[in-house]
């Protein structure tokens, strides 16, 4: 007996064949559609493992210590001798302003680090005595300056300014990128209408203030860790918990908390 073709499924079938091209067309339509849904999670995922590698590379930050008052060598020794750290980096952090002449720039300047958050020198070369710095593109570009100019900083207060840098007026060496900005966007500070809008290196010797403003701190854990993953965030926060409680009176933040903060930094 001969099997009864269902005329469900031939009314479709004509219906595909008089319309080829549209059929194609939205076949093709679907491919590229799931390719490219496939390919942004690929991307993500290798955007991800890329940025761990980086940052296991640099020796990036995972806390970082902050304090009104400063650290003295007996502090930054009270953390070293705290469990589970692989590395402690006290350093200088201090806000000035960049005295363009027709107005005020704010620049966050940094000590050059030694273990951990590594600049990437684009070029030029490093500071090798505390007239000398480097600077980020921007500010060249900007600033219409070119490697081995002078550039002046200052505050309202030079009082103030001089109780932590030896001098005004530094030397560029070379341009730099750094590992604690990745975007655009340079954070909060003290000075003018509260928007930092550039970053600059100094030789340590630039600084005279008698206490170390930071500290950023390695974890052993850290380099065994996806550091772009739930896990890292969560024993990260772990970690944060652990310095508050044993230090309350420094402000404890993640690598996540500490790029778009404003501070003030005070002396002894």
């Amino acid at each position: 007996m001969r099997r009864r073709r269902n005329p469900f499924w031939i009314d479709i079938l004509r219906e595909i064949w008089s319309t080829k091209a549209r059929c194609v067309s939205l076949i093709i339509i679907t491919m590229l559609g799931a390719a490219s849904v496939v390919g942004i999670q690929a991307s993500a995922i290798n955007m991800r493992d890329a940025a761990d590698r980086e940052y296991k590379a640099i020796g990036l930050y995972d806390i970082q210590l902050k304090s009104a008052t400063g650290f003295t060598g007996e502090d930054i020794a009270s953390v070293r001798e705290m469990e589970g750290i692989s590395a402690v980096m006290p350093t200088y952090i201090f806000d000035v302003y960049w005295d363009m002449q027709t107005d005020l720039r704010s620049v966050r300047t940094y000590a050059l680090p030694d273990e951990l958050n590594k600049v990437s020198l684009l070029s030029g070369r490093m500071p090798e005595n505390a007239g000398e710095c480097l600077v980020e593109q921007r500010m060249l570009r900007e600033g219409g300056f070119s490697i081995g100019d002078n550039i002046s900083f200052s505050l309202y207060s030079m009082d103030t300014y001089y109780s932590v840098l030896a001098t005004s007026t530094f030397t560029i060496t070379g341009v730099a990128s750094s590992p604690l900005y990745v975007t655009f966007e340079r954070g909060r500070t003290a000075l003018g209408n509260g928007s930092l809008r550039y970053f600059a290196y100094l030789h340590p010797d630039a600084y005279t203030i008698g206490a170390y403003t930071d500290v950023y701190i390695l974890m052993q854990e850290s380099p065994d860790m996806h550091n772009v993953s739930e896990e890292y965030k969560t024993a990260a926060e772990g970690w944060k918990r652990r310095f508050e409680d044993a230090k309350p009176e420094w402000f404890v933040m993640t690598r996540e908390d500490g790029t778009a903060l404003s501070r003030t930094i005070k002396t002894r």
